[in-house]
């Protein structure tokens, strides 16, 4: 990479530290239909381990699930667009990936909605993934939402997990996505290329961020 490119992405990040440092999550927002008065301590966070489903049902069959705030209708634009970008995928790593590189090369971080967030004049907020997808634009919880929804339209399991991470400096969501090729999850974060630009990532293992420095309170 050109070093002066860079040094631009990491002024970038820490800007984006900087100025939003719970990355839409304040204190007292309505998150999911469940008012958080208090962002959970870091202490009693916890590690999310993930329940097998029975034998009747498909592997990991809870995070396959339409719902509320990861909707994906039949028949849906979030179905359909992600229906279209996997059509001539062949694995889920593929499918994951041409959805992760269609948000992170289209989808802008909005920094107005972060700002009411802030200034309290959003309380009770929970994502709608066709408008999401439809605007092109959100924070961490909308690009995680349109993220899992339309991977679970697809098939494959995938998780909105909500916490923290040492990348960002307060309460965060991201991803876990279940892979069956590999028997493993693993974990995507698209609020930094959607905020900095950086765009598609040129294989999984690079879409794919270090699970270690993700510790979730919650995940649905």
């Amino acid at each position: 990479m050109n070093p002066l490119r860079k040094l631009a992405l990491v002024l970038a990040a820490l800007i984006f530290l900087s100025a939003f440092p719970y990355a839409a999550f304040a204190s007292g927002i309505n998150v999911g239909g469940v008012t958080v008065a208090e962002a959970p301590s870091e202490k009693a966070s916890t590690e999310v381990s993930p329940a097998a489903a029975p034998e009747s049902e498909p592997k990991y069959a809870e995070y396959l699930k339409s719902t509320s705030e990861i909707a994906f209708p039949e028949g849906g634009s979030v179905a359909e667009k992600a229906a279209s970008l996997c059509k001539d995928k062949k694995s889920d790593k593929q499918k994951a990936l041409a959805i992760y590189n269609y948000i992170a090369a289209n989808f802008t971080y909005d920094t107005g909605f972060a700002d009411a967030v802030r200034a309290g004049r959003i309380t009770v907020y929970t994502p709608d993934t066709a408008s999401i997808l439809s605007n092109k634009k959100g924070v961490c919880y909308d690009f995680s939402a349109l993220f899992a929804a339309m991977c679970r339209s697809q098939g494959i399991p995938a998780m909105l997990c909500k916490g923290y991470s040492t990348r960002v400096g307060g309460y965060h969501a991201w991803n876990a996505v279940y892979l069956a090729e590999d028997d493993a999850w693993y974990t995507l974060d698209l609020t930094f290329p959607c905020y900095l630009g950086t765009g598609k990532a040129k294989s999984f293992s690079k879409a794919a961020v270090d699970s270690s420095k993700y510790t979730a309170t919650s995940a649905a």
